[in-house]
């Protein structure tokens, strides 16, 4: 499973991301990739998540603002 954060490393949103990353690795019983993908404010992450394959194993945490 890939959990998308698209801001920098080491910033507030990649605390964040891990730490969901683990709850969702405990909860599922699978490993979690925590992929960050800074750029654009966010869009960059942001859209590849949009165009990644609809299986349900790309998330992303993105605040309400980088949504169109």
């Amino acid at each position: 499973m890939r959990l998308v954060v698209p801001f920098a490393a080491g910033g507030p949103a990649d605390v964040l991301g891990r730490t969901v990353g683990e709850g969702i690795a405990r909860a599922m019983g699978q490993s979690v990739l925590v992929d960050n993908k800074a750029g654009a404010a966010g869009t960059i992450g942001v859209d590849m998540v949009a165009k990644a394959a609809p299986d349900g194993y790309t998330l992303a945490i993105v605040p309400v603002a980088t949504l169109p």
